[in-house]
């Protein structure tokens, strides 16, 4: 290893990470250099790396993240910002991930880069060559308790971008919110949540949600969450507005359920509906003193509702399930923090003979109580109940899964035990529930990518502030296979 300087202001913790910058291996200071990244083997384990050329926001070139001791890595390329890694190398005995940027693809020095790290220590050390320089943070998991993947790191900055320049949000709201007691730019102020959504259905959305007394995720005062990268708006943004528009619904979903009819509505004339509990406690799940469940809140919800009638005259209720930026570590949740026992709740539907889970690939049921498996089996099981049950008069109930294919921490299988049963948490997923068409994965790119051309005359307003807001949509595959 050659020589290299001490990083500053950079300082040992117990358990901490070790980050540093060391040239490459051909002798040329600027052609190439190595990251790397190692921390002892301590279970939990987490750190978040990021690269940025000088006079570029954090996050605009790549970004690395992984756990240990088993580190689980991914790596993010901003295609406007260019400069992708050549590679990164995953060395499991040392617990160490390397990355190589090539330095003659930067427009200047190498010297001209910074990196920073955080780690679940809040205090580490890092070796930087000469003119590197650094800075080391706590712990990062945002927005909703998940590990803070690579892909969230890039939408905050794209998101914050968006806010500053967008004709979409009012001068109030761009300035930076309160977010867990800090202030962030990547969120609205507490008093313009409502700019989170888009603003053709920013009244009837409240009101939806007024109406039915549903739960918004990390909200206020009966607000959405001010939190611009929130899964749920990021829900009521892609599909609220096809609310009341049943032929622009049924062309989005069609080329997943080619047999679909026309729309139905599920509640108040509106063919979506969000927060889908159900009309019964299908689950037997905890309820309230007060006798109410809420929807959104304390049961099994699917973030959205649609319901078709088919071309052979059957109905069918599709239940969606809708991911943006999560990502879940290795964390076991059969028992909850209160001590409940989480297995014992749905142990009887498991065991029951028309389980729609095939039990057989499983060694044991604690096998998917970690997420996301956790929340798919209480969907899988919700859908399979409500069909037995004839909920709104449906002869069928699937799980329909939309998540970005950009995001490819979401991919990871957390649960040690169904590794072997697929690459992705959706692979798994399709292999337990088999090929009956109950479960059907796609991602947001495939599913809204094809959009029509946003300038065209009649062309639906919402379309705009969807490639504008959520620009990745447009830059994976756009047909379904």
């Amino acid at each position: 290893m050659s020589r290299s300087h001490r990083w500053h202001p950079g300082h040992r913790g117990e358990g901490g990470a070790t980050v540093g910058a060391i040239p490459g291996q051909c002798g040329d200071p600027v052609a190439n250099r190595l990251l790397t990244i190692e921390t002892p083997g301590i279970s939990g384990a987490q750190f978040s790396c990021t690269l940025a050329r000088a006079g570029l926001s954090e996050g605009r070139i790549w970004t690395a993240s992984g756990t240990g001791p088993t580190w689980r890595h991914s790596a993010h390329v901003d295609q406007r910002a260019g400069n992708p890694p050549r590679h990164m190398v995953h060395d499991p005995r040392r617990r160490r991930i390397v990355v190589e940027q090539d330095g003659q693809r930067t427009s200047g020095p190498v010297e001209a880069w910074h990196w920073s790290a955080g780690s679940q220590h809040d205090k580490c050390i890092g070796e930087a060559s000469q003119g590197a320089s650094g800075n080391c943070t706590g712990s990062q998991r945002e927005p909703h308790g998940d590990v803070m993947s690579t892909f969230l790191q890039s939408e905050k900055v794209r998101q914050a971008e968006f806010k500053a320049s967008s004709h979409y949000f009012s001068a109030a709201a761009r300035g930076e919110g309160i977010y867990r007691g800090k202030v962030r730019p990547f969120c609205l102020p507490r008093g313009c949540a409502e700019e989170n959504l888009f603003p053709g259905i920013r009244q009837s959305a409240l009101e939806y949600f007024r109406s039915k007394d549903i739960q918004w995720h990390d909200g206020q005062a009966s607000k959405p969450s001010n939190h611009l990268c929130d899964s749920q708006v990021c829900c009521l943004n892609f599909l609220f507005p096809l609310a009341d528009q049943p032929g622009a619904l049924a062309e989005v979903l069609r080329p997943l359920f080619p047999a679909i009819g026309r729309m139905l509505p599920v509640e108040d004339g509106l063919f979506v509906g969000c927060e889908w509990i159900g009309r019964e406690n299908y689950l037997c799940e905890k309820i309230a003193r007060s006798g109410k469940r809420t929807r959104g809140a304390n049961c099994t919800s699917a973030d959205a509702v649609v319901m078709f009638e088919r071309t052979d005259g059957k109905r069918q209720i599709v239940l969606i399930e809708w991911k943006y930026t999560e990502s879940y570590d290795g964390t076991p949740l059969s028992t909850a923090k209160s001590g409940t026992d989480r297995t014992e709740i749905y142990r009887a539907l498991f065991e029951r003979g028309d389980c729609p889970i095939n039990r057989n690939l499983l060694s044991s049921f604690n096998s998917l109580f970690y997420e996301p498996f956790y929340q798919m089996m209480r969907q899988q099981l919700l859908a399979h109940e409500m069909e037995l049950g004839r909920e709104l008069e449906a002869d069928t109930v699937s799980v329909l899964h939309i998540s970005p294919a950009c995001n490819a921490d979401f991919r990871t299988v957390t649960s040690p035990e169904l590794t072997s049963l697929g690459d992705s948490a959706v692979s798994v997923w399709e292999r337990l529930v088999g090929p009956c068409g109950r479960f059907i994965s796609v991602s947001t790119e495939k599913l809204f990518g094809a959009l029509p051309d946003t300038k065209a005359a009649g062309a639906r307003p919402e379309l705009d502030y969807i490639v504008k807001r959520y620009a990745w949509v447009q830059t994976g595959p756009t047909t379904l296979a």
